[in-house]
Order: C-alpha cells, then structure tokens, then sequence
C-alpha cells in the first residue's frame, strides 16, 4: 500500500525524481512511483528499491558503498547525477538493477502523468508539443457486460465460495481465449470466460499514457524480468493483449510453421488446415492496409527504397481507422477488430458469460480429471471473494506468462513447467528528422520491412528461427520515449525530449 512508505523514503523519492526530470512536481511523481511499485512489482523487487532509496540517504552505507559519508539530499543537482550515474556503473548488480528500475519508472512518469485533476494540460507535455488527437467514442460500443455475482450473504456464509457453472471454462479473454470461446459458443456449449483483468469498453477507455497502462496492462505496466532489464508488454483487460496492441497482422513464416509443426508437435500448423483458419482470421478481422501513412511510417518505406531494401505498408486488423494514434489506450472508436469487439461480443450474443476481475487460484481435478476452477475476484475497493466454478473442460489461455503459475497451483507436474519462456525483445534505433514526425500521431504502425526476417534470403535463419528479424516503425507517446532514451543527465535528457516530435 502506497500509504506504507515511511515519510522518508518517499522524500528520498522525490529527491531522485527531482534529479532524473526536474520540475516542481517532484512529490506527486514520487506518489505514482510508490504506488505502482505496491500495485505492479513482485514484493521482492519492491523490498530491494526500497532499500536502496535507503541506501541513497545513509552516511554509513554510503561508507560502505562509495568510501563516502554522503547522503544524496544533501548533495546539489551534479553531485546528485553523479552519484545516480555511480549506481549505474557499478560493479554490483544489485545497484545497476536499482538505478535502471528507478530511471525507467520515474522518467516514464514525468512525461506520462497528465497532471493532478482540474490542474489544465501538463506544461511538461505542452513543452513539447505533445497534443493528440482524440478519437470520438464508438456510435455503437462494444455489447458487453460483466456477469453480476449474487450479493455476499449475512455473517459466516460470506466465507463460503460463490458456486457457478459451466460446461467449459476460458481462463483468460485474449487473442487465444477469445477465439476459442467464440468456436465453444458457436457449437453450443455453456462458456464462462474468467479474466483477471478489468472489462473496459469503449467510452471508459483511458485518455492518457500513465491511465492505459494502470488499468489496462499487466501488473500496470510494470511486468519486467527479474534483474528490470526487459520491461514485458502484455494487455490486462478484456481483450487481453488485443485490446492495447498496434493492430499490426504479419502471417506467421513457412520456416516457423514448419518448426512448430516438426519440433513442437502442433499437428496441421504447417498445412492446409492452418492455410484456411488464415482465410477465416483475415475475414473476421478485416484485415487490409493502412488507410494513410504518417511520417514516421514513411521514414521507413524512404529509407528502404533508398537501400534497395523489401519494405511494404503493413496489414492491420482496425477497419476506418483514424489519425488518433493511441491504440495502446485501447481504441474509442471502435475500428480496431479485437477480440474485445469481434470473438466475444459474438460469442456473448451467443450466450457466453464474461467475469472480469477474476483471478484463477487453481484447476480443481478429481480421479485425473478436470471438475472446474478456484479463483479470487477482487472488487473495485480491494476486497475478494472467493468463486467456484464446476465445468467438465477447462481452456488455460492466460497468456505465456500466467499460464505456467496456474498449473503449478494446481499440482500439474511437467518437466517444462515455467521453462522455455520465449518473448519478442525489441531494440530501438531512434534518428532526429528535420521535419516533424510527431511519432504519437496516426496510424500507430503502417510501415514495416520484412527483409532480415527468417526464410527471407536477406539473413540465414539458424536453429530454432533464430537470425530473423523484423524491422517496424515504433509509435510512441511521451512516457514510452523518456524511459527508453538514455540519461546522462537532467540536461541532456531534457534536451532530447524537447526533440521529441522530430523522432522517429
């Protein structure tokens, strides 16, 4: 709980944000900061920063540290970047790790927080010119309600789980749960969809970078591996990771469905069968090209042509979409054909049930097979209540990351279990046009060029797909840029974001 920190680490905070972005706003971002670590991070990791920041203050570990008896509040603005930058090199992990985490998260949160309400547009943001472009919200929003739990009962009953049922259980309302649950409604089975993140629909949807990643990302957007070296993207909400994605739709290449066929034992994946639910998906999403390419977009395609390079606009699953920019807030308007939109607003006209706000404990099995799911529903104010679920199937689709914990609850032994996790890490090449690029503005990501990609001829592709790569344009919105640009300085990072419209 946010309201745990002792006055003095959250003045210690303050002091480091002031350091990493100056402003007057430095308390308030410290807030944010102690609140999204409580809400987002594994209690180990907070436990850590939080030591740090002690660290930060104290003569004698700074001793210890440094061979220096300083404290960073009584340092001025150099002396405090240089003791900053000191954790950034050091020769100890543990203090990298502090500065990266603490480095991300604050200057994610200076260009990210719109400012206290009622308190007009944020001078930070003006400053640089960041003015969006909204979206109006969809004539016609997405048809779907969350399932009403009974009222909790009087006295010791309350301790008693709500009993549901079901014939087949979808943990999880991505683009896997989604699908599946919308082919279980079409055959006419009784489907209960249960997500661990929030139902958002269209005229709720956020208006701002630091809300979209609050309520619609996992862990509010602080998922990262365990050294902070990797922050991991993944959607929250009903939806999942289609309701925040850019839209982009590339077919998955020959060498790796070949692959995942041969190695993995995904039988019919490299044939005819997954020729045809192609064809289905690229119905049912509408997909086609973008309907204009800003200049980020078009940075690429010149510069490819220039080179001699394979680039081409990129397919998108959003029908009429407009110049907002702001996928990642989820999509107001509704042109944007996510599972949120298509799978389950069909599957519900069919009569599937969505529970949001749930979080499965366990797969409840009985004499080796599966009678249903456990789980916890938290309420807006905090508080849970527990479900249980009897269903004869149970669809584990919470994702690569949610998956393994869930058959690990539930005594599922595997040898793989948690093991073999593969993600799609992204390096930024970020060039300074001399005409504007406003990389927040229209299609969030039109252009792409598939000349380095596994099977391509252009890079041999090695064991497992390895070598391939895919070049993109990279939309961003002002807390993405700050916390992915490097700091050296309040100077010199202040200096880059005032660019920030020029980036590509």
């Amino acid at each position: 709980r946010p309201g745990a920190w002792p006055a003095g680490q959250l003045r210690t905070l303050a002091v480091v944000a002031a350091t990493f972005v100056s402003g007057p706003d430095a308390e308030r971002r410290a807030a944010l900061a102690a609140e999204r670590l409580d809400r987002g991070v594994e209690p180990g990791q907070v436990r850590q920063l939080r030591w740090a920041l002690r660290a930060f203050d104290s003569r004698l570990l700074n001793l210890l540290l440094t061979a220096r008896p300083v404290k960073l509040s009584r340092l001025d603005r150099a002396g405090r970047e240089r003791y900053l930058m000191g954790w950034a090199t050091s020769r100890f992990a543990a203090r990298r790790d502090a500065h990266h985490a603490f480095r991300r998260l604050l200057t994610f949160i200076a260009y990210a927080d719109p400012g206290a309400p009622g308190s007009g547009r944020s001078p930070r943001l003006a400053g640089i010119g960041y003015d969006p472009a909204w979206e109006p919200v969809a004539a016609q929003p997405t048809a779907i309600t969350a399932l009403e739990l009974p009222s909790d009962p009087p006295g010791i009953a309350r301790r008693l789980p709500v009993q549901l049922e079901a014939d087949v259980v979808v943990v999880g309302s991505g683009a896997g749960g989604g699908v599946v649950a919308l082919e279980l409604a079409r055959a006419g089975r009784s489907v209960l969809v249960v997500e661990a993140g929030p139902l958002v629909t269209e005229p709720d949807m956020p208006a701002d970078e630091l809300g979209a990643f609050d309520r619609l990302f996992l862990q509010h957007g602080m998922a990262a591996t365990a050294d902070g070296s990797i922050q991991l993207l993944a959607g929250s909400c009903v939806g999942g990771g289609t309701t925040v994605n850019w839209a982009t739709c590339l077919p998955p290449p020959a060498a790796i469905r070949t692959e995942w066929a041969t190695r993995h034992g995904l039988d019919g994946f490299d044939g005819q069968e997954m020729d045809d639910d192609l064809v289905a998906l690229t119905t049912q999403l509408g997909l086609g090209p973008p309907e204009s390419v800003p200049p980020k977009d078009e940075a690429l395609l010149r510069g490819a042509r220039a080179l001699g390079l394979e680039a081409a606009e990129t397919i998108r699953s959003a029908v009429d979409c407009g110049d907002c920019g702001s996928c990642t807030f989820g999509c107001r308007r509704g042109s944007k054909r996510s599972t949120l939109r298509v799978h389950l607003a069909e599957a519900v006209q069919l009569g599937a049930r969505i529970l949001p706000g749930v979080t499965v404990d366990q797969v409840m099995v009985s004499a080796a097979r599966v009678t249903g799911v456990e789980a916890s529903l938290v309420r807006a104010d905090g508080s849970t209540r527990k479900v249980r679920i009897r269903a004869q199937q149970v669809v584990l689709a919470a994702g690569a990351l949610r998956t393994p914990g869930i058959l690990e609850r539930s005594s599922v032994g595997h040898a793989a279990l948690g093991r073999f996790l593969r993600i799609h890490p992204v390096s930024a090449l970020v060039a300074r046009h001399a005409e504007p690029i406003l990389p927040w503005r229209g299609t969030m990501q039109a252009a792409r060029s598939l000349a380095f990609s596994v099977g391509s001829g252009g890079i041999a592709g090695g064991v497992g797909g390895a070598g391939g790569f895919t070049i993109e344009s990279v939309p961003a919105h002002p807390g993405v840029i700050a916390s992915a640009i490097p700091w050296s300085s309040a100077a010199e990072h202040r200096e880059v974001m005032d660019q920030a419209r020029f980036l590509a």
